[in-house]
């Protein structure tokens, strides 16, 4: 089902977002 398969690359796509964001958070917040 294609449905699902675009479903679940959006998926990944948030969590690796999610990831960046954090690494970024991280980052900022050891630079202080």
């Amino acid at each position: 089902n294609d449905e699902t398969s675009v479903l679940q690359g959006q998926r990944e796509a948030e969590k690796m977002i999610v990831e960046a964001y954090s690494a970024l958070l991280l980052a900022f917040l050891s630079i202080e």
